[in-house]
Formats: C-alpha cells, structure tokens, sequence
C-alpha cells in the first residue's frame, strides 16, 4: 500500500505550492488515476513517491516504510516508471533497452535477452520480430509497448504511469489501455496513472484523484464522483466525459 499524509511541495519556501496538503491511501492492486489540468501538481505526486522530488512537508509511505529511510537507487529500481516521451535510447536495440537495468545489475548476456524477449510477449510484440530493431524502426504505439517492457523488467510491484498514451493516436491508446487492463489482471501490479483525459481516467481507474492548483479535490471511483461531486470543478470535469460520449 502507498500512503500519502499532508504531502506538500513548494519551490519558494511557501509563497506558492505545487502541491499541498495532500493525503492519499493507493490499495495493493489497482489502478489509481490522477486527473487534472497541466499544473494541478499530479506529476509533482508521482515523481515525489519515487523521490525524483522530495517533499517540502509531510510524509510518503510504502508498505509501511517512510521513503525518506529507503536508499533512492533501490526505490527507483523497484518501481516501474513509463513516461510519455517513452525515453528509449536510440543506440540501443529494442532487448538492449528492456533490459538496461538488467545489465547495470551485471546480468549476463542471455539473461537479458530471455527477459526482453519474455517481456515483448508480455506486452504482445513479436520478439523474433522486434529484439533486434532499434527505436527508430518502431511506431509510436510500438515504441509505447516497449517503455511498458523496460518499466516491468524488476517486476515491480508498483508501476508508475505519466500519460504515457497522451501523444498516441485514438486507436493505438484505446489498444494499450486495454493492454492494460489485462497486464494489472495478470500481473496483480499496483499502478498509478496520471492523465489529463477524463475517458481514459474512467476507463482504466479504480479509484480517480481529481487535482487542482495542486490541492485535492475529491477522491473516489468515476460513478462516485459522478453521482455526488464534491464541488463545481469535478461536476464540470464529470459533464465533459459525458459530453464527450453523446
């Protein structure tokens, strides 16, 4: 379990807050979205469970343990992290890039390979087909399935999302939600998403954080916040998904 307790940030010692007061109880095994518009604090959140950011206040616990105690390299490496960009290395092949961390740990060779290869499966791209290619020789929606393999090569128990499919087209998103979905059923991993599109919080959360000018808004799942909305941002946010499905 992740909990938050009155997590803040700010960058000029309390004049303005990226983030603040939040707190925030993510269940084993499902998918929590955080929504809002570009600034509402919802990557600040993500970053700071890894601790890319460190907190200005408040606490951030997993599995019990507060992370200001955890070794930083050993947080990281045991959570998954897709970005949107993806981030894969050009001069790498496509098992080169799954299995960095791999080989930063001195895997040997055909380990990796094995893994990278397992991995593809595991995100339904061909490995014979794809092991070998570089980044380059992929589609967007490709290069998106491998970030997802490289993210769940330490098989992590959390696995970290930041709109990863924002930059997809309609087709390949509604794809690699789906995709998923089922990887979450299969694998039993916890993932956080942040979005900014209400459909796909809809669609993939079990539980949705509504987030603006970095405060909390409400928390709850889609019908929760569809049948009682704490305030007027979340009721405008709920009658734009519904907009946008007539």
């Amino acid at each position: 379990m992740i909990e938050l307790i009155n997590v803040s940030k700010t960058y000029d010692n309390g004049l303005n807050y990226s983030v603040r007061d939040i707190s925030l109880q993510l269940a084993d095994g499902e998918t929590f979205v955080l929504i809002g518009s570009s600034g509402s604090g919802k990557t600040t959140i993500l970053k700071m469970l890894n601790r890319l950011i460190s907190p200005s206040g408040g606490e951030i616990y997993i599995d019990g343990k507060n992370i200001r105690e955890l070794d930083k390299v050993k947080l990281r490496r045991s959570m998954g992290y897709v970005f949107q960009g993806v981030g894969l290395f050009p001069n790498m092949n496509i098992s080169e890039n799954i299995s960095l961390i791999m080989k930063l740990g001195d895997a040997k060779k055909k380990l990796c390979r094995d893994k990278s290869a397992e991995l593809l499966e595991t995100v339904n791209l061909e490995p014979g087909k794809y092991l070998d290619r570089f980044p380059c020789e992929l589609s967007g929606g490709e290069q998106q399935r491998v970030g997802v393999a490289r993210a769940l090569v330490n098989n992590p128990k959390y696995l970290l999302m930041d709109e990863p499919f924002g930059a997809l087209d309609a087709i390949n998103r509604d794809a690699l939600q789906e995709e998923l979905i089922r990887l979450r059923d299969r694998l039993n991993t916890t993932i956080v998403f942040v979005t900014h599109d209400i459909l796909e919080a809809k669609k993939l959360g079990d539980q949705i954080a509504v987030m603006h000018s970095g405060e909390l808004m409400q928390v709850g799942s889609f019908d929760e916040l569809s049948t009682c909305p704490s305030n007027n941002f979340v009721k405008r946010l709920i009658e734009s998904a519904q907009q946008s499905q007539l």
